[in-house]
Formats: C-alpha cells, structure tokens, sequence
C-alpha cells in the first residue's frame, strides 16, 4: 500500500470514530430537591442533573448555579459561565447545582388552626389538641412558561 492511501485510510477511521461519538445518544434527568420552612417557603434548592448514555459522550449543560459538585466520576468535569462540561463514561453520571436563584414553579403557603384558631408554626411547639394543616399552592407566574411545562 502507499503512504497516501495509508494516510487517507486512517483519516477515514478517525472521522468514523470521531462520528460515532457524535451520534451517541445522551438522556438527561433532572429532578429539583427543595427545602420549605413550616409555612412554605423556599429555603433552598438544589438541582441534579442526571445523564444516562450506552457509550462515553461529550456533554455540555446549561444552568445558573452558585455552587457545582460532580456525584460520579467523569473526565474533565468543569462549571464555568452557566455551562457544565464533561465526557461521561458509558452508564450513569450526575451532577448537583444550587440555583442562583431559589425558586419553585409553584408558590406553597402552609397554614396551621389548633382547636379550630389560627397560630403561627412557630408557636406549635409543645402544644396539644387538635392541628388541622391547610397546603395551598399556585403557580408562581415568575415561572409560569416552566410550570407549564410540567404537566
């Protein structure tokens, strides 16, 4: 064979694999873990951003975070400017974000009657008799394109 044609079947072999790796196929999760206080309002949220894929992947995501903590192994894992970057292995990787902004597609207001009177949470403690708890939650029209996108 000639080096031309060596050199061109190589080319051609790179190009397959790099088009391979450009074809796989990446699933993301995303699930939003939020803590209340006993009236309902956001304390603290925090994001993980789950990626499933049958072979390793190059991966760029999206999100404003304060804070960026890979859950898993992966190559050159790095959080810059509202963009994660990676290549995962092949199987599962994770990563976990606290929003820059904390918030819900959804307000939650939390009410509390003791013996059928209204009383503030914080004056539940060590009481008795009868609690009754109200739940009532709206979309937060902040976030209503979101929200929508939930059903």
């Amino acid at each position: 064979m000639s080096r031309k044609l060596i050199a061109l079947l190589l080319v051609l072999l790179l190009a397959m694999s790099l088009g391979v790796q450009a074809l796989a196929e990446v699933h993301k999760d995303e699930v939003v873990y939020a803590k209340l206080d006993a009236a309902g309002k956001v304390t603290q949220t925090v994001l993980v951003n789950a990626f499933e894929s049958t072979e390793p992947s190059s991966v760029t995501d999206y999100g404003a975070y304060s804070d960026v903590q890979p859950l898993g192994a992966a190559e050159g894992f790095a959080y810059n400017d509202g963009m994660a970057t990676f290549t995962m292995h092949e199987g599962r990787f994770s990563y976990q974000g606290i929003p820059d902004k904390q918030e819900l597609p959804w307000t939650i207001a939390i009410s509390y009657t003791l013996d059928g009177q209204a009383v503030e949470p914080a004056a539940l403690s060590g009481t008795s008799g009868e609690l009754e708890g109200r739940l009532q939650i709206k979309v937060n029209e902040d976030l209503l394109a979101f929200a929508k996108n939930q059903t």
